[in-house]
């Protein structure tokens, strides 16, 4: 798992961890069991404060798309969506939504912009 940060982004530096976890869980080169480098070793390599990587894993497991158990190494979760999950999804789509409707998006390029989204995952 390679993780690429910009400290000139306006993107906090955990969640710039977060998404690209979230992306490479999506994309299927993180699976269901596998493990995460730990906080430590990540900060390490990414050179920065191992408090960033331990903020990032603990929205990751609020997400629940990984587990952190004292003394062993984060694990990927995330395999089957739940009630919760699509609840979750729902809530947080629906700004984006109702802002795109808002700008006179059409529901079509909507739907398009989520396939084009999802195929690169996917590919």
């Amino acid at each position: 798992m390679q993780l690429i940060l910009n400290e000139q982004s306006d993107i906090q530096l955990y969640k710039q961890i977060v998404q690209q976890i979230t992306e490479h869980i999506a994309r299927g080169s993180l699976r269901y069991d596998d493990t995460l480098p730990s906080a430590r070793q990540l900060a390490s390599d990414l050179s920065i404060n191992v408090n960033t990587v331990l903020k990032s894993y603990h929205e990751l497991v609020e997400k629940g798309l990984i587990e952190q158990q004292p003394k062993k190494k984060a694990r990927v979760i995330a395999h089957k969506p739940t009630t919760q999950t699509m609840t979750t999804l729902e809530e947080a789509l629906t700004p984006a939504l109702a802002e795109a409707s808002a700008m006179g998006v059409a529901e079509h390029d909507v739907q398009q912009l989520v396939t084009n989204i999802l195929a690169k995952w996917r590919s």
